[in-house]
Order: C-alpha cells, then structure tokens, then sequence
C-alpha cells in the first residue's frame, strides 16, 4: 500500500508538469483537483506515509526537470550551484560550490578543460546529507548536472 500511494503521488505530479519558465505563451498547467485513494483503516497510516514520501521524490523531480529544461544560458553553473544551496538551507543538506580555484586544488584538469568552453566560471556542486544512520550505505550520484 505503501509503495502504491508513493507511484500514485509521483504519478499525479508528472501527469500536471507543464515547463514554462522560457515559454510564455505556453498553455497553463493544468490543476489536480483532487486526489483520492481509497484503502482499509488498517493500511492509511502506510497510505499517507507513501504519499508524504511521493510527494517529496516528486517535488525533487519537478526540480530536475525545472533545472534540465532550460537552456544553458538560464541554467549556468552558478545558477545550479545556487539552487542547491537553497535546496541544503532548506532541506538541512551541507552543500560546497567549489569554484575555479578550488578545483583546480583538486586537480580536477579534465573537468576545468571542458570547462574552457563557457564565458560562465566553473561551478562543482557538492551537496552532503549526513543524517542517515552510520550503518547505512551512502549513495552516491555524479554527474553533469545531477
């Protein structure tokens, strides 16, 4: 039940996404109404703890989404590298935004090269959540972008 609510509340959210930033004269997203799951007494608490988390992973993908859609002059590395600082103030992550000089301490050369090819001053994003427990595996992403 649990795993259902969390696909019904991420599902919702995809099927209202309507990106607009760099599109005025695109039509209004649509509007959820309402959204009803109907389930036992016995599974509601499992119901709404899988919605909260579905709404969350969905709030985190309309992000990405937001982030990825717009062109390269709008989501500069500066940019990204402020919206995850907003994104770890308010969401209690520690976040780095590394700049040229600190990267290159790293000697991160590959990552600086391609880095060459934009007026826009490199930006490597580091955002750190600590509150797991200490026998939980960490996961890791890196990428472009991510």
């Amino acid at each position: 039940t649990e795993a259902l609510a969390e696909q019904t509340a991420i599902a919702a959210s995809e099927a209202v996404y309507l990106y607009r930033h760099t599109k005025p004269s695109a039509p209004a997203a649509p509007k959820l109404a309402k959204l009803a799951l109907l389930v036992g007494k016995a599974d509601a608490k499992a119901a709404k703890a899988g919605l909260a988390r579905g709404e969350a992973i969905a709030a985190g993908i309309e992000l990405a989404r937001e982030c990825a859609n717009r062109p390269a002059n709008y989501a500069t590395p500066s940019y990204l590298g402020d919206v995850v600082l907003a994104l770890g103030k308010r969401h209690g992550l520690k976040v780095e935004v590394l700049d040229r000089k600190a990267i290159e301490k790293l000697g991160m050369g590959s990552f600086l090269a391609v880095a060459q090819g934009s007026e826009e001053p490199p930006r490597f994003i580091v955002a750190r959540y600590d509150g797991a427990a200490k026998s939980v595996a960490p996961v890791v992403l890196v990428g472009k972008g991510i």
